[in-house]
């Protein structure tokens, strides 16, 4: 019979004696019976005083119900200096103080391991059993990853322990430390760890990540996709940080002050190309400006990296400027009243400008100034804002009842804009001009991978294992690949095609007319999409859609994508057009009939546009980012 020594800290030594059964016992075995206070714990020491204080409500638990060895048996190694405890300190720690204070006489059961065996045995060893349980989530997976992590194993070490590769494990560990992935964990349990951990690369970008949670959530299939925007928008907003910092550092030390904003800025502020010196009225060359003190500037990036500054002084009139307007405005009112006409307030009650008046009810045109000049109520008012160059007078009547005039009601009266909401009018046409010509080339990226399987009709596979229908013409297709067939290889691939595509082909023929027209017969774009070569020659019979038609291996449903990769090329050419170029403005801002249909065409296919060119179909959504557009009373001119 073998004596096992147990040392303890908290009471004398004793001697247990095990008995013939206990010895032939295989590992692990339960010992019944033990003295909490006899077992070991030096390696996870936890002070009595410390349980009583800190953990109170274990400590009442164990003195009414004791340890359910079912589920909160306490773990031990058996060493040769003692039972150590391995799983259970505070279980442990709990027994002793319900010993020593309440219950003298308390015994517990222990489930006792082999020697040498250590709490990371038994992690690993479990975490085995659990990785074959059906219900083991990927939630648990992680962490198990940072639970052994913590106890100083590395990636490399937990696959060499655990039936998993070293990159699943890299993958788990980076989504362990991070809160937002870990918590998209839970919410996507069928996403596989290595595209979750794509989405700790974002962790500090709260709307990026967000979007792309929703991505994998909403259509998986377009993760890779939206992953690669998402990178190339880090990589460009780092790309533009750091041209703006070192354009900021070389306009510093020529003692240029930096302003951050351009717009709303007080009146002592003004555009240097807007302000003359006291003598005339010429712009102020900058450099003759040089010198002066309240030089500043403010820098815009653009999204090809090219810096813009706006030279401004800061209190010029302090520094003997003048604004270009207030001296041509001033010089215009002057010349109105030595020529006789009363100066007016824009908002005086019953001024109303002459466009807007008529002799009578027959006349076919309103007043001129020449023609009112004689009246008694012949007036005038000055806008406080240039028609370009020159000063923007308009003349009035103040008070057309009295002298007969006839005021055209049908005529709806336009408001009169604030220059501060003028101005972030101008900045708003700026950064989506450049917006715009920055979406163009993702636009175009996404319209490539979309039509690069039209031959074969092989459908990509999303991350997590579910069919994706996203890239390529096989985002037209209903399902998750080809039809299967007895023939099927021998002659063209077989889609199900989406009713949608067809609707679209259909409506294109009397919403897309203008762009069709102007693609026709080349439709070099649609070449381009399809793979096929630069239509050349004069002879239409001979053009590469053509051609590829009479092929015998071209069925029925590819001749529908190659219908749909004509809509779209020709409403993408659109855009290589040079007054498209020039008036980008326009083109996001009022659009042709053609245009909306193709940004809806590009939607109901699962294109998501960039913010500028949803508002082709939604212009409110600039709404929020320009609170201008909202704020009428903001934007109107006060009465003075």
């Amino acid at each position: 019979m073998r004596k096992l020594r147990i040392k303890s800290n908290t009471s004398p030594e004793q001697v247990v004696t095990l008995t013939a059964a206990d010895q032939a016992r295989r590992y692990p075995y339960v010992m019944h019976g033990v003295d909490p206070r006899t077992l070991r714990t030096n390696q996870n020491s936890r002070r009595t005083r410390d349980v009583r204080e800190e953990r109170s409500d274990l400590v009442s638990a164990v003195e009414q119900f004791g340890l359910d060895t079912r589920i909160s048996m306490i773990t031990v190694a058996d060493e040769p200096e003692g039972l150590t405890v391995l799983v259970g300190h505070h279980r442990h720690a709990a027994a002793v103080a319900v010993k020593e204070d309440k219950k003298p006489d308390l015994l517990i059961d222990v489930l006792v391991h082999a020697p040498g065996t250590t709490p990371l045995d038994l992690t690993v060893a479990q975490a085995i059993e659990n990785m074959n349980r059906q219900s083991y989530t990927q939630d648990e997976e992680v962490a198990l990853y940072l639970k052994l992590e913590g106890l100083g194993m590395d990636a490399g070490a937990i696959a060499k322990v655990l039936p998993r590769e070293p990159d699943q494990v890299e993958a788990g560990l980076a989504v362990a430390a991070t809160t937002r992935t870990r918590a998209a964990v839970a919410e996507l349990p069928e996403v596989d760890l290595l595209i979750l951990s794509e989405l700790a690369e974002f962790e500090d970008d709260e709307a990026l990540h967000a979007l792309l949670v929703e991505v994998l959530r909403s259509r998986p299939g377009t993760f890779a996709w939206e992953l690669k925007q998402a990178r190339n928008a880090r990589e460009r907003k780092a790309n533009e940080q750091a041209v703006r910092d070192e354009a900021i550092r070389e306009f510093t030390d020529k003692g240029y002050a930096i302003l951050d904003e351009d717009d709303q800025l007080p009146d002592t502020i003004e555009e240097l190309e807007k302000l003359c010196a006291a003598a005339d009225a010429a712009p102020i060359d900058p450099a003759q400006h040089a010198e002066c003190p309240g030089r500043a500037v403010h820098l815009w990036v653009t999204y090809q990296l090219d810096v813009r500054a706006t030279e401004y002084c800061v209190d010029f009139a302090s520094h003997g400027h003048r604004t270009i307007a207030s001296v041509v405005i001033s010089s215009a009112k002057e010349k109105l009243r030595d020529a006789g006409v009363l100066l007016v307030d824009r908002e005086g009650d019953n001024v109303v400008e002459l466009e807007r008046l008529f002799h009578d009810a027959d006349s076919d045109h309103a007043f001129t100034s020449e023609e009112h000049e004689n009246c008694p109520g012949h007036a005038a008012y000055v806008d406080d804002e240039l028609d370009g160059n020159e000063a923007d007078i308009r003349f009035v009547c103040t008070d057309y009842i009295s002298h007969g005039h006839v005021l055209d009601r049908a005529l709806p009266e336009e408001p009169s804009r604030s220059a501060s909401w003028k101005a972030l009018e101008v900045k708003r046409a700026k950064c989506n001009n450049d917006l715009w010509e920055a979406a163009e080339p993702v636009r175009r990226d996404w319209l490539k991978e979309y039509f690069k399987p039209w031959r074969s009709g092989k459908v990509a596979t999303s991350h997590n294992g579910k069919a994706a229908s996203k890239p390529a013409a096989a985002r037209a297709v209903k399902g998750v690949g080809v039809r299967t067939s007895k023939d099927q290889g021998k002659r063209a691939p077989k889609f199900d095609l989406a009713p949608k595509v067809r609707h679209l082909l259909t409506r294109a023929t009397v919403q897309a007319t203008q762009v069709m027209k102007e693609a026709s017969p080349s439709h070099r774009y649609a070449c381009e999409l399809l793979g096929l070569a630069d239509p050349t020659g004069t002879s239409n019979a001979e053009h590469p859609i053509v051609k590829e038609l009479r092929k015998q291996t071209v069925g029925e449903d590819q001749i529908t994508i190659i219908q749909l990769a004509q809509l779209l090329g020709a409403c993408e050419e659109y855009f290589n057009h040079g007054y498209t170029v020039r008036g980008a403005n326009t083109t996001w801002r009022q659009q042709i009939e053609d245009v909306r249909f193709y940004f809806e065409a590009l939607k109901t296919l699962g294109y998501r546009g960039s913010h500028v060119e949803q508002l082709v179909l939604n212009p409110e959504l600039d709404n929020e980012k320009w609170p201008h557009l909202v704020d009428d009373t903001a934007g109107l001119d006060e009465a003075a």
